[in-house]
């Protein structure tokens, strides 16, 4: 299906106001970061209920009224623009937007289905030494198709990392969190991209940040594409990118030395792997397109004992 043939088709899918479904399981949030607060609710629906994620933005105020309520008004406008789009995406390697919901702060909150297993860094360092080396591959290949579609759709993450990959109860892989880094950027327009990453509370994502998007470039797919290698070799060695190494340390690599990950021992890394990763880290022109990258990730599974 064509990039404008699926854009005609979602472009008749609502935002759906949930505020009078969605009801705190607790008062306290259960992540929360510079930017923005997750609490556990439940949605009820047809008299049943089921477990999501509210995830709300923060809201910095200024000492005047009037100031507030035009940036309140604005904030709305550009977080309902954004969440309408990503209302529209659909594939079963993408977290999907349930709907809006008021009440968890003066601007609008998004409603997301609850994710057993958690982010898939926590998974990672949890359970995956549990995991065969083709339930690694069937990941990777998970997360590359969640980012082919965006791209498909034209629409690039930004700030991929394994922070924001949530893994369902089945395993799966889900993408979310895209567009986020520019929403943020629209709402504080104050802020570099660096500058966000280095207040957002998560797991140190500039160690999966290409080296343009730390140089102030735009969200670009072969700026995804690098965050995918990045999350290719955690997935498939067990360990964070540059793990002995600090983020300032991984900041000077990146800009000054474009140094990449050094390939990891003792793993289940095998080269055709190592080979796809440094595509994925090399310049941006030269990097695979998501499609490529999938279709690679197929014979590595094909081939898997």
């Amino acid at each position: 299906m064509s990039s404008q043939m699926l854009h005609s088709q979602l472009e008749s899918r609502p935002l759906v106001d949930l505020t009078d479904q969605v009801v705190r399981d607790s008062a306290i949030q259960i992540a929360g970061g510079a930017f923005g607060d997750v609490y556990k609710c439940r949605l009820y629906t047809s008299g049943s209920s089921s477990l999501v994620a509210v995830k709300s933005l923060r809201y910095f105020v200024s000492e005047d009224p009037e100031e507030n309520q035009r940036k309140l008004e604005s904030n709305n406008k550009i977080l309902r623009r954004e969440m309408g789009l990503l209302r529209r995406l659909e594939h079963s390697n993408i977290v999907p937007l349930l709907g809006v919901t008021h009440g968890f702060g003066p601007i609008l909150a998004a409603v997301l289905p609850w994710m057993a297993n958690g982010t898939l860094h926590s998974f990672l360092k949890n359970k995956g030494q549990m995991l065969s080396i083709v339930e690694r591959l069937k990941m990777v290949h998970g997360i590359g198709s969640g980012l082919e579609h965006l791209h498909l759709l034209s629409v690039f993450h930004g700030d991929l990392h394994s922070g924001n990959v949530l893994v369902d109860e089945e395993q799966n892989p889900r993408i979310g969190d895209f567009g986020l880094s520019c929403t943020i950027g629209k709402l504080q327009p104050g802020l570099s991209y660096l500058q966000r990453l280095s207040s957002a509370s998560n797991v140190g994502a500039v160690r999966w940040a290409a080296p343009e998007r730390l140089s102030g470039c735009k969200p670009h797919p072969s700026g995804d594409i690098y965050s995918f290698g990045c999350i290719m070799f955690e997935v498939l060695s067990g360990d964070i990118p540059w793990n002995d190494k600090t983020t300032y340390q991984v900041v000077a690599l990146k800009l000054h030395a474009h140094q990449p990950p050094s390939r990891p021992i003792h793993t289940a890394v095998e080269d055709e792997h190592w080979t796809l990763m440094v595509r994925c880290w090399s310049s941006p022109q030269r990097r695979p397109s998501a499609r490529e990258a999938v279709i690679v990730v197929q014979t590595f599974s094909s081939s898997a004992p």
